[in-house]
């Protein structure tokens, strides 16, 4: 075969593609009378710049199905070559995608990498930088694993053109042209380390880079001016600033590292660099200490409060912070949102003032009189055999009455002067006094937490029976209320051990539009058919809507809204963002969405570590050894008593044991409550991880337990309280 050598001094990330094409062939293709049936490529200086994957040592290698082109600039054509060898490393063979490019003089040819971002029109060659290419030309040039996300994504890191046009007389001299790459843009690596602040909690979303004259043009589309064939430069660019918006929010706990590529043309210009956050936008502002020439790499350390600091806009090395537009005022109303009442109690005073929270959802008791309700009503109840009473709005208070020996759950809320729900209060009297019974849990990785014996809205806690036969009547009351994860409202309870699909315990709603069960159709939303396509903010106004109709379950379709019921995720609801990374527990603030009463919060993701003897997932297979991995005092109580008593201290002590029932979920996509007696789930108050769109949770089922499992937050499932 003929070779042409191609040696590139700049490069990127990898280009995954993979395609059929047809065998190369000598014979001459519509176009010349001379074609290139296959091309090599080669660095002139590994190690130096960057081209498709960054390997050890910042050496560059190519990486599988890599494209390049050859453009034919006599007549406007483009041929497309991909990787078939050198995977890996920095020399590379290709073979033409479909036809070979054809060509009568050399000089008419060019060779560009990356393929998708040139294109040629009347002679002229042009190029596009930091481009969000649509469905059909990814499609044409087979790019089917589209990342913007990584730092040396292609559609924002690089363009090259070949130089050194050789002597070319005969399709013999094929063998000996040497086609070299000329990097003809700017590198600009960015590293932005915000783990020395308090927005750590925090992800980014996007960045913009621009002057601050906002002139130059830096970005867009620019042609390439071949007047020299040796010295290939770029002209004016179309654009004066570039966005860069991605996939995956990428979490403040750690350095965040992106790239992108500019076109030259600022000299001693200030750049403005800004960082948008799920809940702030910060500037930066720094002149650069070296022009944006052809080829160079520029790397942007930005250590906020260190190398920059807080400080006037026309200041070098100064930021700016400014919260989002899109970040409305969120408000909360008393100083809890549930209510433990003693097992005698017959009345409780609830606190119904209103506060302004900061952006975090944390409590400041920040006064917001202007927003005071008008009137409290109850809105449901189950367990007890009296409807509880509601009593006058008076001075932002108000008194729920129960009878003394009755025993449930019950929702009571706040409204305006128009009988819109403004906030919601769970009232929970359970037959024992769990804030006397709590568990010490010390394995974990992060503190030792006093843990209630039961599940937030259970009524009472399940006792091992000693015939080895199921205690229906009391496990059922050891059934928690079910949440979805980040909201403060519960979403009913099974009625029975056996439970399935629509069986909840028997629940008087007062209003007659909210029907009779919590899955009806009058208690449903389908997010995807509420939200409109592309609507900015949808986390804040479906955290609103959630507020305003705490009885309905926001149901999500698969594979849609991120598998959440706010679309947009927001980590920030139950107060532990960075909850993966194991904060200290005293470190941790109680968020105005926490469903746990006074003195309580949501678990922590590292609570149930011992229920495993790795400390870790486990997986069962095959009888006997498939339970020697759980810590439990008796695997059998799965079967009898649908649930385990868990070892939260020692390996399988029987002094130290708690109970999780099998209390199943309700569907996300459907509403309805599955796999009760059969699964376990209960939520944790962190994400499952830096940027997941999950959840943590604990999982268990009659052959696996997942202490750190990982579950979409549209489910619901019920939740653990831990001492703050």
């Amino acid at each position: 075969m003929k070779k042409i050598a191609f040696y590139a001094l700049a490069a990127f990330a990898a280009l995954c593609a993979g395609c059929s094409k047809d065998a190369a062939t000598d014979v001459p293709a519509a176009g010349g009378k001379y074609t290139l049936p296959e091309v090599s490529a080669t660095l002139d200086k590994p190690g130096h710049d960057s081209r498709t994957g960054l390997g050890t040592n910042q050496v560059v290698n190519w990486s599988n199905k890599d494209r390049i082109a050859v453009v034919n600039l006599a007549t406007n054509t483009v041929y497309q070559y991909e990787l078939i060898s050198g995977q890996g490393t920095s020399v590379g063979k290709f073979e033409p995608v479909n036809a070979p490019a054809a060509f009568d003089d050399i000089a008419d040819i060019k060779a560009v990498y990356p393929a998708i971002a040139a294109t040629v029109a009347d002679g002229k060659l042009s190029f596009s930088l930091n481009c969000d290419y649509d469905e059909a030309r990814r499609t044409e040039y087979n790019v089917l694993s589209w990342s913007k996300d990584s730092p040396y994504a292609f559609s924002n890191n690089d363009i090259k053109v070949s130089y050194n046009i050789p002597d070319f007389n005969s399709a013999d001299d094929a063998a000996k042209v040497n086609f070299k790459f000329r990097q003809l843009a700017t590198w600009c690596a960015f590293t932005f380390d915000f783990t020395a602040t308090e927005y750590t909690r925090e992800s980014m979303e996007s960045m913009t880079v621009t002057t601050t004259a906002g002139t130059k043009k830096i970005a867009g589309t620019a042609q390439v001016d071949l007047t020299d064939p040796v010295a290939p430069v770029l002209g004016e660019a179309t654009e004066s600033s570039v966005t860069w918006t991605f996939n995956s929010p990428a979490s403040l706990a750690a350095p965040v590292g992106k790239s992108l590529m500019l076109f030259p043309g600022v000299d001693n210009d200030r750049l403005k660099i800004s960082v948008k956050t799920n809940l702030h936008t910060f500037t930066f502002y720094a002149t650069s200490q070296q022009a944006l020439d052809a080829g160079m790499v520029l790397r942007f350390p930005i250590n906020v409060d260190a190398n920059f600091t807080a400080g006037a806009a026309d200041t070098d090395f100064a930021y700016t912070v400014e919260t989002n537009a899109n970040i409305p005022k969120y408000y909360y109303y008393g100083t809890e949102n549930c209510y433990l009442l003693a097992a005698d109690a017959t009345s409780v005073e609830i606190d119904a003032t209103p506060y302004e929270s900061n952006v975090y959802f944390e409590k400041t008791a920040t006064p917001a009189a202007d927003k005071a309700a008008a009137s409290a009503a109850l809105v449901w109840y189950e367990g007890f055999a009296t409807e509880p009473s509601v009593g006058a709005l008076s001075g932002n208070k108000f008194t729920v009455g129960v009878n003394a020996g009755e025993h449930g759950n019950a929702l009571v809320a706040v409204k305006d002067a128009a009988g819109k729900i403004l906030w919601s209060y769970h009232i929970w009297k359970p037959e024992i006094a769990v804030g006397e019974g709590l568990l010490p849990y010390a394995v974990t990785s992060s503190d030792t937490y006093q843990v209630m014996p039961i599940a937030l809205g259970a009524l009472n806690k399940a006792t091992v029976a000693t015939d080895g036969a199921a205690s229906n009547d009391t496990n059922a009351k050891s059934f928690g209320l079910y949440y979805q994860w980040g909201r403060k409202d519960p979403l009913g309870r099974p009625g029975t051990i056996t439970a399935s699909g629509d069986a909840y315990a028997a629940t008087t709603f007062k209003d007659a539009e909210l029907g009779g069960k919590w899955n009806a159709a009058t208690n449903m939303l389908d997010l995807e058919t509420y939200l409109t396509s592309g609507e900015e903010g949808n986390d804040t106004k479906m955290i609103q809507w959630a507020t305003e109709n705490p009885t309905k379950f926001i149901w999500v379709a698969d594979g849609k809204c991120n598998n959440s019921w706010t679309d947009k995720i927001n980590d920030n609801l139950w107060g532990n963002p960075t909850g993966y990374n194991y904060p200290k527990g005293s470190a941790l603030k109680k968020s105005i969405y926490d469903p746990c009463p006074a003195g309580y919060r949501v678990a922590p993701k590292d609570l149930w570590l011992n229920f495993t003897n790795t400390k870790t997932n486990v997986s069962a297979s095959t009888e006997p050894t498939r339970k020697e991995g759980f810590n439990a005092v008796n695997y059998n109580t799965m079967g009898t008593q649908r649930g385990y008593f868990f070892c939260y201290a020692g390996w399988q002590d029987a002094a130290t044991v708690d109970f999780y029932p099998a209390s199943g979920y309700r569907n996300r996509i459907s509403g309805a409550l599955t796999g009760v007696g059969s699964y376990g789930y209960y939520w944790s108050s962190a994400p499952y991880g830096a940027g997941s769109v999950n959840g943590g949770s604990l999982y268990f089922s009659a052959s696996s337990v997942y202490p750190l499992g990982s579950s979409s937050r549209a489910y619901g499932f019920p939740v653990r309280c831990v001492r703050e």
